[in-house]
């Protein structure tokens, strides 16, 4: 059962939602062959200020950083990221554009595009997320015993309160414990395929990139990957600019250019609260800032995270979409981006 204050921090987010979907109208949408910038001043942003976020991202060993503003591109820039032999970002360089932009596996950003085909099969009715994991995809996908792997639902998945270890041992009941584990949430991608019908290409096409227009983005193999990682075997690839329209996707509750792609965005606005007890900071594969941990940015923000510090920042009450791609980062890399982020918008 729901705190008292997780159930108030529920109904505060709902009534946020509800003013963001009145104001949807103020969004700006690109076509598949025009984006539309906006300069810092029309905006009220200091240049200097914004100059100093673009420095700090290309020192940082990125390769690409996006940041709209009420969908408007407010700055777009690209890096060539010097590369040392055997490094990990090799692994996530999947390919370039024609026009030079990398498209890479952003890693566990793909877990907030998994949040989103689960919304879109829980409204389509097709998906529960109360039933047992084995329900969908079978008994013996875990090493827990059968009594243990059977109380494990498709919500602690999503939640990460599976109970399980990395290596899907049991650990504790599920439910009663929360901690990050890949490797129970890539059983995502079966319960999906199972629940549907169709494969997570399939649906990731026809549910989210083909009508928000990512063409740069599709899963790909992760043909490295070998039994010590903790990771899914598929990634998702994806240009910066995939992952804004991704991000734009959701700062209009599900919407594109006044096409409801998720029509009850219920089960959207859902896994963007807490999702447990355990902590408040995690939704259904999202990462929060419910508790405003983070005092640079709005305690409405929502982050998908990925390693080599990539993540798409979606700010409702601010109206802004951040993505950045790329190599590791230094430490506190997201703090000190924060800042600069809440120097340039102040008003």
């Amino acid at each position: 059962m729901k705190t008292l204050s997780v159930l108030i921090l529920h109904i505060v987010l709902c009534v946020m939602a509800g003013h963001s979907m009145a104001n949807a109208s103020d969004l700006y949408f690109p076509s598949a062959h025009q984006w539309e910038t906006v300069s810092p001043e029309s905006v009220g942003i200091n240049p200097q200020r914004l100059k100093n976020i673009v420095d700090y991202a290309r020192q940082q060993n990125s390769s690409g950083l996006v940041m709209l503003y009420k969908g408007r591109i407010l700055t777009e820039q690209y890096w060539n990221i010097p590369l040392q032999k055997k490094e990990p970002y090799q692994r996530f360089l999947v390919d370039i554009t024609s026009d030079g932009r990398t498209i890479e596996d952003v890693a566990s950003v793909q877990k907030s595009i998994i949040s989103f085909i689960a919304g879109m099969a829980r409204e389509l009715g097709k998906l529960d997320i109360d039933q047992p994991v084995s329900g969908y995809i079978g008994t013996g996908w875990s090493r827990a015993s059968l009594s243990q792997e059977n109380k494990i639902t498709v919500r602690h998945l999503m939640s990460m309160s599976s109970g399980l270890g990395v290596s899907l041992n049991f650990q504790a009941p599920a439910g009663s414990i929360w901690e990050y584990n890949t490797r129970a949430y890539s059983k995502m991608v079966p319960v999906l395929e199972a629940a549907t019908g169709m494969s997570i290409s399939t649906l990731t096409r026809d549910w989210l990139t083909t009508p928000t227009g990512m063409n740069d983005s599709r899963w790909v193999s992760r043909q490295w990957l070998n039994d010590s990682h903790d990771a899914n075997m598929i990634g998702f690839a994806a240009s910066a600019r995939d992952l804004a329209k991704f991000g734009q996707l959701i700062l209009a509750d599900g919407t594109w250019n006044g096409h409801a792609i998720i029509k009850n965005p219920r089960f959207l606005f859902e896994a963007l609260e807490p999702s447990q007890d355990l902590n408040p900071d995690y939704g259904f594969l999202w990462w929060l800032n419910t508790g405003n941990k983070n005092q640079d940015i709005p305690g409405d923000a929502v982050w998908a995270l990925g390693y080599l510090d990539r993540f798409v920042l979606i700010i409702p009450s601010k109206r802004f979409v951040c993505v950045r791609i790329g190599n590791k980062a230094e430490k506190n890399f997201r703090l000190k981006f924060s800042k600069l982020f809440n120097a340039a918008v102040a008003n």
